[in-house]
């Protein structure tokens, strides 16, 4: 392994390697595809995952349609939702305790187009398919 401080090489951190072009410099790793931003209006992005569609985020969560207590939601999953609760729950996302899980839904309702387009302007939706 180089010396990143003598002329660059790469260099464990956090889990990954990453280049150092000069000394002090990271270069972030090159994603291996391009991301595509789906360009999608919020009203037709819940219409589509009500009727059973799923949509995926720059992040890595998804909006997915869930039946809670025979009503349908959307449900906002991914692993790292708990350290983004406060700015969720500015956005309009409201969490219930189920079970032992702590779950985020979005209301679908004439709030749910704000709290969407909330969510999304730091994570652009990549795609919306069919489950």
């Amino acid at each position: 392994m180089d010396d990143a401080g003598a002329g660059g090489g790469t260099r464990p951190v956090g889990g990954r390697d990453l280049d150092f072009d000069e000394p002090g410099e990271i270069t972030p790793p090159t994603p291996t595809a391009p991301r595509l931003d789906i360009d999608i209006s919020p009203t037709r992005l819940i219409e589509r995952i009500l009727d059973g569609d799923k949509a995926e985020l720059a992040n890595g969560w998804t909006i997915k349609r869930s039946r809670v207590a025979n009503d349908w939601r959307l449900e906002l999953k991914g692993d790292d939702l708990y350290g983004y609760m406060r700015e969720l729950e500015d956005a309009g996302v409201f969490r219930e305790r189920i079970g032992y899980d702590t779950r985020y839904f979005i209301p679908t309702g004439a709030n749910g187009v704000q709290v969407i387009e909330a969510i999304t302007r730091r994570r652009p939706i990549t795609s919306v398919e069919g489950e």
